[in-house]
């Protein structure tokens, strides 16, 4: 019997999107350096973008790992699911990273970004842009495979909701907190060629936690639900305030990297609750996250260096009608892409099969 996880589908759709209206307020947010800045700010935009970081590419990444192990599973083992895995990210990330991301790069904010189309510019990877997390999942599944083809998955993980809780509230956050300070003091340059070898230590514990968790996925379940959903937002916001008392910058990092775990876990627990099944508008947003998460950062720097920067309306207005415009536009491409069966494998990756 085939089960549709609906929850985790809209999920990880939501973790896409949701990145579109992060870019999007980003050049109204003075508080941060990004690839253009508009004079026009909008107060305490700072929030949105902490608070959206705080669980987004945790959750992107850990359901991203679960539906790997699902697919291997169920479709004739590691052979196929590297090869489909791989041609569906790597394609996207060759097209898209050589084309509209270079363009985007290269008339971004010289004072902070490399826009010379040099050496540097390419090994250092500032070409990649948001399309890091492609480098992520193909690294990811490579040690996937390795790990799927040479280990019995077929092991009792844990059992336990204690020891899963034990395994997820505590051991992933702190591991990825470990890895970031290992790789940042000892890497003079964090990015090179295609990998962001700082977003990879930073999540690589989630995404393993959700590749093997497959396997126990009805312990899994056991935690998504409504009680979890309140009590990980109401936990994280405990912590949160906590970190305004502590003044330790040591401790400070360590309850802000334990309050992801309880944030991602209780936004993807509200998902599972919601939509048990999704309804035609949740089904049409999976399905195009994807290809408008890919288009989007280019089309907005592009905007705003081409108009942008030269219409003075209100800043939340102006902020509202980027996202949805990037968002409407990409959605567009998604429908025409549909059409093509080129154009599906050169932008989503997807090979048709007899």
């Amino acid at each position: 019997m085939n089960v549709r996880y609906s929850g985790l589908d809209a999920a990880r759709a939501f973790f896409l999107i949701i990145g579109v209206a992060l870019h999007s307020i980003q050049p109204f947010a003075h508080d941060y350096v990004w690839r253009v800045t508009h004079v026009s700010a909008i107060d305490n935009a700072w929030l949105l973008i902490e608070f959206v970081r705080d669980f987004r590419m945790y959750g992107f990444f850990m359901i991203s790992g679960f539906f790997f192990s699902m697919l291997y599973e169920k479709r004739g083992g590691v052979d196929y699911i590297i090869k489909d895995r791989i041609l569906r990210v790597l394609i996207p990330l060759v097209v898209i990273g050589s084309s509209v991301n270079i363009l985007a790069a290269v008339i971004s904010d010289s004072n902070f970004y490399n826009t010379e189309l040099n050496f540097k510019f390419f090994w250092e990877a500032d070409w990649l842009g948001h399309l890091w997390f492609i480098s992520n999942l193909i690294v990811y599944y490579m040690l996937s495979y390795i790990l799927f083809k040479f280990f019995d998955m077929n092991f009792q993980f844990s059992k336990s909701v204690l020891n899963m809780a034990i395994i997820y509230f505590l051991f992933l956050p702190l591991s990825s907190l470990v890895f970031r300070f290992f790789i940042f003091k000892f890497l003079e340059h964090d990015r090179i060629l295609f990998l962001d070898f700082g977003m990879f230590v930073k999540y690589i514990s989630y995404y393993f936690f959700g590749a093997i968790v497959w396997f126990r996925r009805d312990v899994l379940f056991v935690y998504l639900n409504g009680k979890m959903a309140a009590s990980g937002a109401l936990i994280y916001a405990a912590l949160q305030i906590l970190m305004l008392i502590i003044t330790n910058k040591y401790g400070v990092a360590i309850i802000d990297s334990l309050s992801t775990s309880f944030l991602t876990i209780s936004i993807i627990s509200l998902f599972n609750v919601l939509y048990k099944k999704t309804g035609s508008l949740v089904s049409k947003l999976v399905d195009s996250s994807y290809t408008i998460y890919l288009f989007h950062q280019p089309f907005i720097i592009i905007y705003f260096y081409f108009w942008g920067l030269y219409i003075m309306i209100n800043p939340v207005a102006h902020y509202l009608m980027v996202f949805f415009g990037v968002t409407t536009v990409s959605y567009m491409i998604h429908i025409m892409i549909r059409k093509s069966v080129y154009l599906k494998f050169m932008i989503n990756g997807v090979v048709n099969r007899p």
